[in-house]
């Protein structure tokens, strides 16, 4: 299950998921690590660690019409939001949102994780 709401108070602003986790990315953690090449043809590598920042979750749900109008409310209104799954509260922004019979399918770009 998902929460996404935006940040201030609005009643029109917040809508419930049941993500269809086979086709949902909700655990991607990618770390900040490069890969050098040195002169001597060997490498370098540089791990700065894991920032929940550059996280991309992928969300693909069943939406009523009523999640639906409430999503797409929250994508034209509001620049950041917060979204609650089993892994964490996290603020983000909606990168793209998709609604199509009856199924919606949203990208959401991770600012931070909250909890």
């Amino acid at each position: 299950m998902i929460v996404i709401s935006a940040i201030t108070a609005d009643p029109a602003g917040s809508v419930k998921l049941g993500e269809d986790s086979s086709r949902s990315n909700l655990r991607n953690l990618p770390r900040r690590v490069t890969r050098t090449a040195t002169l001597d043809g060997g490498v370098v590598i540089t791990d700065s660690g894991l920032s929940h920042g550059d996280r991309t979750l992928t969300i693909v749900a069943p939406a009523d019409k009523t999640a639906a109008a409430a999503l797409t409310y929250i994508h034209e209104n509001y620049t950041l939001i917060h979204l609650a799954t089993e892994d964490g509260f996290f603020s983000g922004a909606i990168k793209s949102l998709s609604i199509k019979n009856g199924e919606t399918a949203l990208s959401v770009l991770v600012k931070e994780k909250l909890s």
